[in-house]
């Protein structure tokens, strides 16, 4: 994930903030898929792991680009978890 971030950043030369936002993050385990809450069976099998990591770890919120396979979970507010992609975390924290 880390990689897949840090190429997509690079794209932007944004690439080197990403050491200073590693340095808050915790990894987790993610083969336990334990209760992937209802909504998300349309997930594809390869992205299941990045909802289970993020519900694992309590995040608030899961940042993705991926809006053909989280567009359905994004913007539900009976969701656990806010899915949105980086332009709307950016903007709702006030950013640039």
């Amino acid at each position: 994930m880390v990689q897949e971030a840090h190429a997509a950043l690079a794209r932007f030369s944004a690439a080197d903030g990403l050491a200073v936002i590693l340095l808050k993050v915790a990894v987790v385990d993610s083969a336990s898929y334990g209760a992937i809450p209802a909504g998300a069976h349309r997930l594809a099998e390869k992205d299941l792991h990045v909802l289970a990591a993020a519900l694992g770890c309590g995040a608030t919120h899961l940042i993705t680009g991926d809006v053909k396979h989280f567009g359905s979970l994004m913007g539900r507010a009976d969701f656990p978890i806010r899915v949105m992609v980086p332009r709307q975390y950016i903007d709702q924290r006030g950013g640039r």
